[in-house]
């Protein structure tokens, strides 16, 4: 019985994710082709590059809320008790306005200190100060979805992180190409109306959820106020920012060293690359509030099956989307010009990178069930490591060095994990063997 409740509702529930998921990369590639053909591959550099930025002022100014509402929404859900539910979200709220209007300022008038002293890129302030505007939005986006799929809302969640914002940017960004005389800055103009439509759309969905319940301020074992708040995420965010740090090193490192041309040319090598982790990360979004609910049960075997279930649904579904990639990739990168017939190679080293990681990447077990501090030390020594290869190998070996740093990276991040995983818990997250 809970062998078919499991797989269904990880078919089921990842089974939106992925039609999300992939509306979302088709507006991303429209959007990228569209920047490319039309403002030049510096621009696509550019706003890669403002984006990342962008996403490190987000990450520090969601504090780790976002995941801590998660965690806390879904055991609310569980118990079924939503008294402290609009205490908790309001509270939270506060604490997110105060440290988003922050970063924007810091952003925005470190403008030119980020693009001429660290980047040594004069066209990058403008820019930077319009992306400034987009922290606030993008942090509530991030929040509230997080929200929405812990109140078991998950079809309203994927479309807001998984959906909303690409396809906005791609239908905006299409006239405005044509139309605009002045095209500086279209991208990241666009994309900040995209984020801040999605915001409203995500309290559209979640407040009438949250406004509707009744505050209780008795004691409650379950976080309530800012500071239990802050104590409880600000060891999340250490994660996020390491996290973050993995994720765009190569990148800044790129930003600093080489050209916008390059940048660009990396950037569409892991957009094409990363079409592996759609089921991946589609499963990751159903099974991180399953781990919470069957780990507040106690209920390990149960958190085996679903592990492994998702393991085994990721081989069947990456296996045939590396081969289309292999096969797929020296059409598309010829077809988006000369700039970027060298990024073939790039596609495939990459893209076994990414194949390996949808198999083994099991970390949000660890983070679901509470071993914050655990999963942080794993993601410290991995995040040294992988900081140390890219000062080591980019400017060596340029884009194939941050090709490299990643796929080592990914390989020791996550034989960690599996190592932890099977300690802690006496399971491996990567089976086929056993039968379920």
């Amino acid at each position: 019985m809970f062998r078919n409740i499991h797989l269904l509702e990880l078919v089921k529930g990842s089974s939106f994710f992925v039609t999300f998921r992939i509306c979302s990369t088709i507006s991303g590639y429209l959007s990228t082709f569209l920047i490319i053909r039309f403002l030049g591959s510096n621009s696509m550099g550019l706003f890669v590059l403002c984006n990342s930025i962008l996403q490190f002022f987000v990450t520090v100014s969601k504090l780790g809320i976002d995941r801590f509402l998660l965690i806390t929404t879904a055991k609310i859900s569980l118990s079924n008790d939503y008294s402290q539910l609009k205490l908790i979200y309001f509270n939270a709220l506060k604490l997110l306005v105060s440290f988003s209007f922050l970063g924007s300022l810091i952003l925005f008038f470190g403008s030119d200190f980020i693009a001429n002293k660290i980047f040594n890129k004069s066209e990058l302030s403008i820019p930077l100060q319009i992306m400034s505007l987009g922290i606030f939005p993008s942090v509530m986006v991030c929040v509230n979805s997080e929200c929405l799929k812990g109140l078991k809302k998950v079809k309203e969640g994927l479309f807001i992180i998984g959906l909303c914002t690409s396809l906005t940017f791609a239908v905006f960004l299409t006239p405005s190409i044509f139309l605009l005389v002045k095209k500086d800055s279209i991208p990241q103009i666009i994309y900040v109306v995209s984020v801040m439509i999605s915001a409203i759309i995500s309290f559209y969905f979640l407040l009438p959820l949250i406004l509707k319940t009744k505050s209780n301020k008795i004691k409650s074992s379950i976080a309530n106020n800012k500071k239990d708040i802050l104590n409880n995420s600000l060891p999340i965010l250490s994660i996020n920012i390491m996290g973050l740090i993995v994720q765009n090193m190569d990148i800044f490192l790129l930003g600093i060293l080489f050209s916008e041309r390059d940048i660009s040319v990396y950037s569409i090598s892991v957009k094409i690359s990363s079409v592996l982790m759609i089921v991946s990360e589609a499963l990751n979004s159903i099974s991180n509030a399953k781990f919470v609910s069957v780990f507040n049960e106690n209920k390990i075997d149960e958190m085996e099956k679903i592990a492994n279930y998702s393991t085994r649904i990721n081989f069947l579904t990456s296996l045939p989307l590396l081969i289309f990639i292999l096969i797929s990739s020296p059409y598309i990168m010829s077809y988006l010009g000369n700039d970027f017939k060298g990024g073939i190679n790039l596609i495939f080293l990459i893209a076994i990178g990414e194949f390996i990681n949808s198999l083994t990447g099991s970390g949000n077990i660890i983070q679901m069930t509470e071993k914050h501090t655990d999963f942080q030390k794993i993601l410290t020594l991995s995040m040294l490591i992988s900081v140390l290869l890219n000062i080591l190998l980019i400017p060596i070996f340029g884009l194939y060095g941050a090709a490299f740093s990643r796929i080592i990276f990914i390989i020791l991040k996550n034989t960690i994990q599996l190592i932890y995983i099977k300690k802690v818990f006496g399971f491996y997250s990567l089976s086929f063997k056993k039968k379920l």
